[in-house]
């Protein structure tokens, strides 16, 4: 199965996601299970970026790294390849304790991932509407 993936214009910064990973995953889990998941996955983003813009602040990147490495990983199971990709960027940043680009990468983090919360919701009910036979307005 080749992976689709939506981009979206967010500002300065695209959106990314993976409607056939979000399918795959409504799919195995239901409807009512993917609804949760998304939901708490909007929620662990949303913290977890909200974090970072604390942590990028005070300049602390050993304490960012692993915040970093768990966003890879739950945006990364939604779908939300974007998101994913920019976080595993600053992960290495941190992990290299390079300052600069990791700031850098935080505010795009901030930027696009703001977005991408905005977009999976949106989503989430695009698939909701399809899986009931009507289609999404």
């Amino acid at each position: 199965m080749s992976a689709q993936v939506m981009f979206m214009e967010a500002g300065e910064g695209s959106v990314q996601l993976e409607r056939a990973a979000m399918k795959e995953l409504r799919d195995t889990v239901g409807q009512a299970v993917f609804d949760e998941l998304i939901e708490d996955a909007i929620f662990e983003v949303t913290e977890r970026i909200a974090r970072i813009e604390q942590l990028i602040t005070s300049g602390d990147l050993i304490a960012m790294a692993p915040i970093a490495h768990d966003l890879v990983a739950v945006a990364g199971q939604v779908g939300m390849s974007g998101v994913s990709e920019i976080t595993a960027s600053l992960e290495r940043c941190c992990l290299d304790e390079a300052t600069v680009s990791a700031q850098a990468i935080a505010h795009r983090l901030a930027r696009v991932g703001e977005a991408s919360l905005v977009a999976a919701a949106e989503m989430s009910v695009d698939l909701a509407t399809t899986a009931n036979g009507r289609h999404a307005i």
